[in-house]
């Protein structure tokens, strides 16, 4: 009969796992999209936003990132109804950014084209709320029969810096997306700078949250803090 030397819950792994897939898919997506525009035959330049890439060739992998965000945050659970609904709206919002694409590049646009960009505007800055919501709320909850330990005191200050950052940029973006024209910052459009940084600042909260960022040496109590779920 097959041994193994110590005994680990599959599901939390699984979850935990599921939790990092997220902050890695988060944390890769801008930075694959940027290199294709610094690296690409011919040198196409930054769009104007993350949403601009819908009218590129890294238009199936933005999709595609989207719809792995959505469906993710449908399957994680959390403590209570609040950890739920805050799932279901993210992963409604990304869909909806998805698949409800920005203007084109080039006028004139149609009265179809002028209300799924205002659609997808309204999902994507929804979509950030709920992301910097659950960072700086949802994420800090302590179950009360738990210990509060060190790595999670630890973890909750990068979740409170990771919501921080993501509602400042929440808030610079929809200032911006308010400016005729759109602000540009040198050579790079203010809300691809703001979108950026939320993504990032997402996907390390994520990545926190999945343990797959060190928070400490674990000992004692703070050994089975890896592997309990929703902490």
């Amino acid at each position: 009969m097959r041994t193994v030397p110590v005994a680990k819950n599959p599901l939390v792994r699984s979850y935990l796992q599921l939790l990092s897939a997220v902050g890695f898919i988060a944390l890769g997506l801008p930075v694959a999209l940027l290199l294709y525009s610094l690296l690409a035959p011919g040198r196409p330049g930054l769009p104007g936003s993350i949403s601009a890439y819908y009218y590129t060739p890294m238009r199936n992998l933005l999709v595609g990132c989207l719809c792995a965000i959505a469906f993710f945050n449908l399957s994680v659970r959390g403590y209570e109804w609040r950890d739920e609904l805050a799932g279901w709206v993210a992963a409604v919002c990304a869909l909806g950014a998805a698949f409800c694409p920005t203007l084109p590049p080039a006028g004139p646009w149609t009265a179809r084209e002028q209300a799924l960009s205002a659609a997808h505007n309204a999902f994507a800055e929804v979509f950030f709320i709920t992301l910097a919501v659950m960072c700086l709320t949802l994420f800090r909850t302590t179950a009360r029969n738990r210990t509060l330990t060190r790595n999670k005191r630890r973890r909750n200050r990068v979740y409170t810096v990771c919501g921080t950052v993501m509602a400042l940029c929440g808030v610079v973006e929809f200032i911006c997306h308010r400016m005729q024209p759109i602000p540009m910052w040198g050579p790079v459009g203010s809300i691809f700078c703001c979108e950026f940084v939320a993504l990032e600042a997402f996907g390390v909260a994520w990545l926190a949250k999945g343990k797959t960022l060190r928070m400490g040496k674990k000992t004692g109590r703070a050994a089975k803090d890896k592997h309990a779920v929703g902490v």
